[in-house]
């Protein structure tokens, strides 16, 4: 129980001689839930009186502070009233403060059917609010964010309190307090690992009386963010009537700089360089794409979160240099800190195809991740706003899995891929990785969406403009709201929401998302190996630092019904794909475009769909068949309290898996609560050594230089082809990293038919040992071509 805004924690129990029964332990809502076998008459309950314990302290006396509400049979919940514990006087403050450093405990009087008794509370824990890591010079300190009504002076002799910080992956102990309520950390200690701000614990230890209390605390590291939007002229594409994917992109990526400024509190930060806590997290809205034969990659400067800036009018045109537009990225950040966090969420909805350096080819100086350096790593997001092989996928997901951040494509949406609903969904479950906030919905309006104790902050979002929006908690108007509207959506904010069941007036129709502060807490993940290979899914429910059991787990998955590469090979080997060309299906100066710019010799720098799409475009117009996309529903099993899994099966077809999370459940103190988020992985089309096919032969003229021309047929590890269209993913190198620097680059031939070639002009006795390789040659993921024993298949090609 938390005795209101004086910055104490509470944990109560009920002795009734034969043990203690413990009630609802509470950290951040003045209630507590009983429910026990005593027959309690609450309308006795009249007094409130604080003991000092072995310190002596003065009883104070609180007389009608209490409110109750009939649960039924003997339960009821029992709330203090704020406005009564605000006339706490500073004396009686400076009491209870000494009757938790002496093991002091709290007594409310109350009748029962048998004799009156006592409901012990034991003092155990004091609420100092959010920390701000990194906030001033001293970068070790972490400065208080007080919650409204949190005096400064609430630690009574720090000298003789010790704490510990832990998160997810995280701990460091020997953390001091100062007498303000800042934390002290050791000089060695880092902030913690992306996406788990929001999700600390402080243990508080008394070293006198040893005795501990643990609390759950927001801890926030000051943050820079940059939207990075792809402004290539794929995306003037039209979408919809007065719609362009450009149009789309920028209002929704606006939004999203809405929503992070108007989640992080607005508290003043005590004894930090900034007065709030929103003044130490800054934005910044970032276009690139090829123009005038160099690419164009313009990063706003950053401003304060609080300003929530929008993406200009720019028009797009041109082509995608995604490569350069990372690496000006990284290089935007200053200055170098491992106390401030530097995210980039980039959206495209195409690939890399222009400029140096390539996608593929940046290294950990140009892109660097925390692993790399803590005071220059940069956590990647990255949000596909793509239709099916538009994009390179596992190249994209592989840099924001190696870059501590969250993938997603909106490809795998079953109503439409480019429809602003899937772009807004993948944008805004980004959201939690970067400010600490929990996504719930989308519902539709007109339903409600349920909201736990203990939160500070909710945010209520419909995806209309021009709305003068209200909020309803249980069917009834909450007063005090403030509302708003821009880039196509319309939002009402309600601090210290009252639990209940939440939704809007003024809006007829759409789409409700809540975004709340964090008061319960959720991880989601999955671990994705590859084709043929389970998906383990997980979910953490944390309320308050302690483990949620009993939720109701489940995940949509949304996955290919096909193999891509399948697909395509075999409409290769049926002559489709000269079909398609004699039809004008496809257009073989695009097509050639497509094979320059992913091989890296760009003939143009127009922005033309992928080898791929192309492909499966024609195939799809040829046969009368879409790509075929399936949808199931799993839940998860609490494998220990709060932990829930699964296990995604039959994933023999490669390319993108969407996972759509929700859970819900009960708090400990019985209120409801719903959780949403969304993320993709991608079994990538990788080469599995066993089931390809290689063949090499010389195919110089008599009496000349051999000239080798080895082609593999590659295959997954579920027997499947992966298909034309993965240069440069796909590629020939030497195995041994010295010839990579001494022999001539290695050309990859993509033959349009599921084989890639590759020219050697050398000596039998010389020729050295080389494969087609997935993504890095370091990596050692390849299908070796061994002239000694080929493994012969033919290939024919007639296009």
């Amino acid at each position: 129980m938390a005795f209101g805004d004086t910055g104490l924690l509470f944990i109560i129990a009920h002795d009734n001689g034969a043990g203690l029964r413990a009630l609802a332990p509470q950290t951040a809502h003045c209630e507590v839930t009983y429910s026990g076998p005593q027959a309690i008459d609450f309308t006795a309950l009249n007094a409130l009186s604080i003991s000092g314990g072995s310190g002596g302290a003065t009883p104070i006396t609180l007389q009608n502070v209490f409110s109750v509400t009939p649960l039924g049979g003997n339960d009821a919940r029992i709330a203090f009233d704020r406005d009564a514990l605000a006339a706490v006087t500073e004396p009686q403050r400076s009491n209870i403060i000494s009757a938790f450093v002496n093991g002091g405990t709290l007594s409310i009087a109350f009748g029962t059917d048998g004799p009156d008794e006592q409901l012990t509370v034991q003092l155990r824990a004091l609420r100092t609010g959010d920390f701000v890591l990194g906030a001033s010079a001293d970068p070790h300190r972490a400065h208080v964010a007080h919650h409204p009504g949190v005096v400064g002076n609430n630690v009574l002799a720090p000298a003789e309190l010790t704490a510990t910080l832990a998160a997810t992956g995280y701990n460091v102990s020997g953390i001091t307090l100062t007498a303000e309520g800042h934390l002290v950390l050791p000089a060695a200690a880092a902030p913690p690992p992306p996406g788990s701000s929001g999700t600390q614990t402080l243990t508080l230890s008394h070293a006198p009386s040893g005795k501990s209390a643990t609390l759950p605390v927001e801890v926030h590291v000051p943050t820079d963010l940059i939207v990075l939007l792809d402004r290539s002229g794929s995306m003037a594409a039209n979408i919809g009537p007065g719609s362009s994917k450009w149009s789309v992109a920028a209002d929704v990526a606006s939004l999203f700089s809405v929503v992070c400024a108007n989640m992080v509190p607005d508290r003043d930060v005590v004894g930090g360089s900034a007065a709030k806590l929103l003044g130490h997290h800054r934005t910044s809205i970032g276009r690139f794409h090829w123009a005038g034969g160099s690419e164009v990659v313009v990063i706003d400067p950053f401003v304060p979160a609080s300003e929530a800036p929008s993406v200009p009018a720019d028009a797009p045109g041109g082509s995608t240099p995604i490569g350069m537009a990372l690496q000006d990225a990284a290089s935007a950040f200053a200055p170098a800190s491992k106390w401030r966090r530097r995210h980039v969420v980039v959206l495209t909805d195409g690939m890399d195809n222009v400029g140096s350096p390539r996608l593929q080819d940046l290294t950990a100086a140009e892109l660097p991740a925390l692993i790399d350096s803590a005071e220059t790593g940069v956590v990647l997001h990255n949000i596909s706003y793509v239709r099916t092989g538009d994009a390179p996928s596992a190249a994209l997901e592989a840099l924001c899995v190696s870059h501590d951040g969250q993938f997603d494509s909106t490809e795998t949406d079953p109503a439409d891929a480019l429809a602003p609903e899937a772009l807004r969904a993948a944008f805004l479950s980004v959201l939690p990785n970067i400010v600490p906030a929990e996504l719930g919905g989308p519902v539709a309006v007109g339903a409600t969406l349920p909201v736990e104790e203990g939160v500070d902050r909710l945010m209520l979002v419909v995806n209309q403009e021009g709305l003068s929006l209200g909020a309803q908690r249980d069917g009834a108007l909450v007063a005090g709201t403030t509302s708003d509207s821009g880039h196509g959506y319309s939002w009402v904010i309600v601090d210290a929401p009252e639990a209940g069941d939440y939704g809007v007036t003024g809006a007829a129709a759409g789409e409700l998302y809540a975004f709340f502060d964090l008061t319960l807490r959720t991880r989601f993940g999955a671990e994705a190996r590859g084709p043929g290979q389970p998906v383990r899914v997980f979910a953490e429910v944390r309320h308050h630092g302690s483990p949620v059991s009993g939720a109701d787990v489940r995940v949509t998955v949304n996955h290919p019904d096909e193999s891509l590469g399948e697909r395509l090979t075999l409409a290769a080997r049926q002559g489709l794909l000269a079909i398609a060309l004699r039809r004008k299906l496809i257009d073989p100066k695009q097509l050639k475009t497509a094979m320059d710019q992913a091989s890296g010799q760009a003939s143009s720098h127009v922005d033309v769909p992928s080898v791929r799409r192309q492909l499966l475009q024609a195939t799809e117009a040829l046969t009368g068949q879409d790509f075929a996309r399936g949808q199931r529903e799993l839940s998860l099993s609490e494998v220990q309290p709060g932990r829930y899994e699964a296990s995604v099966e039959d994933t023999d077809h490669e390319e993108v898996y969407t996972l759509r999370f929700h859970a819900s459940g009960n708090t400990p103190a019985g209120r409801s609560f719903a959780r949403d988020r969304r993320l993709s992985v991608v079994l990538a089309p990788v080469p599995d050594a066993a089931r390809s096919d290689t063949i090499i032969r010389n195919v110089a003229a008599d009496n000349q230089t051999p000239l080798w021309a080895a082609t593999v047929l590659p295959r997954s590890a579920s027997g499947k082809p992966l298909g034309p269209g993965l240069v440069p993913q796909l590629a020939f190198h030497y195995l041994d990293k010295e010839d990579r620097h001494k022999l001539p680059k290695l050309a990859t031939v993509d033959n349009l038919d599921g084989t890639y070639t590759t020219l050697l002009a050398t000596d039998p006795n010389k020729l050295p040992k080389f494969g087609l390789f997935w993504g890095n040659p370091d990596a050692g993921q390849a299908v070796v071509v061994r002239p000694e024993c080929p493994r012969v298949r033919r290939v024919s090609v007639r296009l």
